[in-house]
């Protein structure tokens, strides 16, 4: 999907990458399951949001880009990592990942690239137990 792009109650399976958006791009209410990423943005200013991505090698990917909102959505029992806020590529920051629920990943189930706003998350062991921050100056409050 290109730039501005809506991707709006859909569900993907057994794809290299389940739904992939750009600049813009809006996924929301979808299901993303059996992926090797399940969604994805490469660009700046994205919303991912309201969305279950389980059973993927990584739940939601920002490998890329600046300023995203992540909010609302489930990421459980992903091989790798439930949420990945461009710590693991080295990706953009500024994200704000907000009111998620990542419980059961592989490696971590939030991992940041600071500088981002984390706050209000929900993880298997708490924080920071469950979360992975690359960079400094990631603005934290109210994660277990």
């Amino acid at each position: 999907m290109g730039p501005r792009g809506l991707v709006k109650s859909s569900e993907v399976s057994g794809n290299s990458t389940g739904i992939h958006v750009h600049d813009r791009g809006q996924v929301q209410q979808c299901n993303a399951h059996n992926n090797n990423v399940g969604i994805s943005s490469v660009g700046d200013n994205c919303l991912i949001t309201m969305n279950t991505a389980n059973f993927n090698a990584i739940g939601i990917a920002l490998p890329d880009g600046n300023k995203c909102t992540v909010s609302y959505n489930t990421a459980s029992n992903n091989f790798s990592v439930g949420i990945d806020a461009g710590a693991f590529f080295v990706g953009g920051s500024g994200h704000l990942v907000t009111q998620n629920v990542a419980l059961g990943n592989g490696s971590f189930d939030y991992a940041i690239n600071c500088p981002s706003t984390v706050s209000n998350n929900t993880s298997t062991h708490g924080f920071p137990a469950s979360y992975l921050f690359n960079g400094t100056t990631c603005h934290l409050t109210n994660n277990n």
